[in-house]
């Protein structure tokens, strides 16, 4: 299937002592189309591949610095095979591909509000694999397992900027390169009709 999506935010910040304008507009906007296809190969196999494209602007407008205004597109193709050698079992491999850009921060401080500039942040990039394996071989005990890993690159974070007295301020930066990874071992008994024992774990 195709789908097209949009977003926007627009934030105006103003001065709350003296009315007087103080970040004129802080905007973000994505565009996107989204397609896919499933593919049922065999009984046993299955595979569902697809790619999304974005188009990410952002923004800062100020009466110091004027426009400053950022554009980037991107691709992130996915894929996932599933597998069922038997009514029990079933295993499942992801990959893909993702994009953010930085959503604006609008945060309230002592002496008013703050919007803290966005267009010197770049956008993030991320590369992902997951696995996973699901056992049912009845409807009372279904145990599973799943396994992912995101390597990112210019990894988008909220940091303080400031701390003055208890009162912080908040701005976005890059960390060059940073992964998450963990695994996670789930299990479900059924006891009796509306009643279900649920047991995770999980390690990062």
């Amino acid at each position: 299937g195709v789908s097209w999506r949009t977003q926007e935010d627009d934030i105006i910040a103003w001065q709350q002592t003296d009315l007087r304008l103080k970040d004129v507009v802080d905007k973000w906007s994505s565009e996107g189309i989204d397609a896919g296809v499933n593919w049922q190969v065999s009984p046993r196999w299955g595979l569902r591949f697809g790619s999304r494209y974005d188009r990410f602007t952002w923004s800062d407008e100020t009466l110091r610095t004027g426009l400053v205004e950022r554009k980037e597109n991107a691709v992130s193709p996915r894929a996932r095979v599933t597998f069922k050698p038997s009514d029990a079992w079933q295993f499942a491999l992801s990959l893909g591909k993702g994009a953010r850009a930085p959503r604006p921060i609008y945060e309230e401080v002592c002496c008013g509000q703050r919007l803290s500039p966005t267009s010197n942040v770049q956008l993030e990039t991320s590369r992902a694999v997951a696995f996973d394996a699901q056992w049912q071989p009845n409807a009372t005990i279904r145990v599973g397992l799943y396994a992912h890993r995101t390597e990112l690159d210019d990894h988008i974070v909220r940091m303080v900027a400031t701390s003055l007295i208890g009162v912080q301020t908040y701005a976005l930066g890059n960390f060059p390169k940073a992964r998450y990874q963990g695994v996670t071992l789930t299990s479900r008994l059924r006891l009796m009709q509306g009643f279900n024992a649920d047991i995770s774990f999980t390690a990062l």
